[in-house]
């Protein structure tokens, strides 16, 4: 019966399916920005080919200007659980000039070691021999296309110094980057200018990646990494370190309040639609429900009618936002360049979401039909 009496007007029905499928997709792609903020900000971390990252104690974000010493790192060796350690070096106040226009666009990028497995990267290590070049780079694919052409052999100028493309590796923008470049340490620090080739105990570090020994305790070993560096440093395994940013992202950036303010926005107008929809169908047979009321229904058998309605109308609002957002996610993540997956988790959270709302609604509309009176109606 709840079928037919939601099917009794279909234009009706439509418009109102259409409505809750508006509140779906509006949670959907808020929740999809607030994740890609988060995947966003730890592009590069997450793709670090580590044990455990050491970080300066006050570094929250990836790009942030907080190093710390790179003996310190070094010194990480005298543990009998570190197999070894890589320095990495990054900033995003470079400028990159459009090889075709010549205008400068600020850029992060990362010197490196050419010879350590630094990035979990498809064919990085092809080019490590290119890499040693001076002045040689590679570029992120995924980078905005304001930067201008960046296909091998591509010269132009980081920060008002010649480089040469070398190739492209794929990494993706930030939120506060719009492109990558990696280079060796010794054209960073050339092109650059914020380090120091010479004596070791000078040179300041952004990450320091730490590789372990098989079966060694990864929290343990990082307490006395720390400890020996009197507090120094940071350490922490990598996954670790990306959740906490991501804490940090969520709690402490106004962007990550307003995703999160977007999703409380779409459940609110998925109910405001689903009650106006389901009250308004009361209403206009409300001469019926008091018929079943003078019959003999029970208020609670009239309840699981309405609440059937919601249900269906959640399912049918539910299938069509879910389209919908799926082929939103697919252009958004093609132009803004950041992966934005339709993941099983965030599907389930959204219709676990859809249902709520759909049967609070009608928990809500269901009051008009206890409150009616047959003799009223007759």
């Amino acid at each position: 019966m709840s079928w037919r009496i939601l099917t009794l007007h279909k234009i009706k029905l439509a418009v109102s399916v259409a409505g809750i499928a508006f509140a779906v997709v509006l949670m959907f792609v808020q929740l999809a920005f607030l994740k890609s903020l988060f995947l966003a900000e730890t592009q590069g971390p997450a793709q670090f080919n580590t044990d455990l990252i050491m970080i300066s104690p006050t570094r929250v974000l990836p790009g942030m200007s907080p190093s710390f010493p790179l003996n310190v790192l070094r010194n990480s060796l005298a543990d009998p659980d570190v197999e070894n350690v890589t320095p990495v070096y990054t900033i995003t106040l470079a400028r990159w000039r459009n090889a075709w226009t010549g205008k400068g666009h600020l850029i992060q990028i990362y010197g490196i070691d050419p010879d350590a497995d630094v990035f979990n990267i498809e064919r990085l290590s092809d080019y490590r021999d290119q890499l040693r070049i001076q002045g040689a780079v590679l570029f992120d694919r995924r980078s905005r296309d304001f930067y201008g052409p960046t296909f091998q052999g591509v010269e132009t100028e980081l920060s008002d110094r010649k480089v040469t493309v070398i190739g492209q590796v794929s990494l993706g923008p930030t939120f506060r980057s719009d492109g990558n470049a990696l280079m060796s340490r010794r054209t960073y620090f050339d092109h650059v200018g914020t380090g120091d080739l010479g004596p070791i105990r000078t040179e300041r570090v952004d990450f320091g990646l730490i590789r372990t020994r098989e079966g060694a305790d990864l929290d343990a070993l990082a307490r006395r990494l720390e400890q020996a560096a009197n507090q120094q440093v940071r350490v922490q395994t990598k996954t670790a370190y990306l959740a906490q940013t991501e804490e940090f992202v969520s709690k402490n950036t106004p962007i990550a309040f307003l995703f999160g303010f977007g999703v409380v926005l779409g459940i609110s107008i998925g109910i405001v639609f689903c009650y106006n929809i389901l009250y308004n169908d009361i209403a206009a047979q409300l001469r019926q429900y008091a018929t079943l009321k003078a019959i003999g229904y029970q208020d609670i058998q009239l309840t699981k009618y309405v609440v059937e309605q919601a249900l269906l109308l959640s399912l049918l609002g539910y299938v069509l936002g879910y389209v919908v957002a799926s082929a939103i996610y697919a252009v958004l993540s093609n132009s803004a360049r950041v992966p934005m997956p339709m993941t099983a988790g965030r599907a389930a959270m959204v219709f676990a979401l859809t249902v709520v709302m759909c049967q609070a609604a009608g928990l809500l509309a269901v009051r008009r039909v206890h409150r009616v009176d047959p003799a009223e109606c007759f």
